[in-house]
């Protein structure tokens, strides 16, 4: 079973202010949820943010 243990959901890894941006009127669900597919698709069963 892999895991991210130390998870920030709304960063992407690339652009520190490109993703706080997408998220400044609200949480992006539409990013937030890329990204769980993206770990998903990696083999992590269980993200800890």
């Amino acid at each position: 079973m892999f895991g991210e243990c130390h998870a920030h959901v709304i960063m992407d890894g690339i652009n520190y202010k490109a993703a706080v941006a997408l998220h400044k009127d609200g949480v992006c669900e539409a990013a937030v949820r890329a990204h769980l597919k993206e770990w998903k698709d990696a083999g992590i069963t269980f993200v800890r943010d």
